[in-house]
């Protein structure tokens, strides 16, 4: 058995993927019988997303802080991360850019509890491109010793790996790709959805959300069909 402390700034479903993922990997791993707890934040959740996400998992494996008065909540999460760590085989930390990973990272050190980064994106070349200067300070100051200090890497594809922009001085080694855990209800299923099963099929998963552009998607559809004329387009996502 593995005893692991998930970290992450959010479970909100308006965080997108990164959420689901940590939620989907803590029931993945229970279920295998590893112990793994979940540090986390309410910020953004509403109140029955708490009751839910409280009556789901059972005491001690999700720890959800109050995201209420912002210069305290620091606080609260190093006094419950200095208790946790001290039965921790591994933490797993989600995201990077982010004052919840450098306070995870630096504890987890000094309490000699090895660490891994889930990287969800942030080193794919367009996003290193945004708040490129906020984003230097950090790699300045602690974000680059996070990494090199860390256990490993941990990718989701292939191909995220390979086009990783990390930081300057960051060795390209103890990188791991994990494949997403899914929901079961988001295994596709052709014959279920009456879909063609020898068509082309174009998917679109992530939020329905400005930011993510599926209108781009939509827009390409007539010069896709053209070519593909039996082309399916599947949308899928919150909001």
């Amino acid at each position: 058995m593995v005893k692991v402390l998930q970290v992450s700034a959010s479970v909100s479903p308006l965080h997108g993927g990164p959420s689901e993922m940590a939620l989907n990997l803590n029931r993945a791993m229970r279920a295998q019988g590893h112990a793994i707890q979940l540090l986390t934040s309410d910020n953004r959740l509403g109140p029955d997303e708490v009751r839910r996400l409280k009556a789901e998992f059972p005491l001690g494996t999700l720890q959800l802080t109050s995201s209420r008065h912002h210069l305290a909540e620091p606080v609260r999460w190093a006094r419950w991360l200095s208790g946790a760590l001290s039965d921790r085989s591994i933490v797993h930390i989600h995201g990077f850019y982010l004052w919840q990973t450098a306070l995870a990272a630096m504890l987890s050190r000094a309490k000699r509890v090895p660490y891994v980064v889930h990287c969800h994106g942030t080193f794919e070349p367009y996003q290193t491109q945004q708040s490129r200067w906020r984003k230097a300070v950090f790699d300045w100051i602690i974000g680059r010793r996070i990494l090199r200090d860390a256990a490993g890497m941990v990718f989701d594809t292939e191909a995220e790996s390979d086009i990783a922009t990390l930081p300057r001085g960051v060795p390209r080694k103890r990188t791991y790709v994990v494949p997403p855990c899914p929901a079961n209800d988001m295994v596709p299923n052709s014959k279920s959805r009456g879909l063609d099963p020898g068509a082309p099929v174009i998917l679109f998963l992530a939020r329905i959300a400005p930011v993510k552009r599926v209108d781009l998607v939509i827009s390409a559809m007539p010069a896709i069909l053209r070519i593909h004329p039996n082309a399916l387009l599947l949308v899928a996502g919150l909001d």
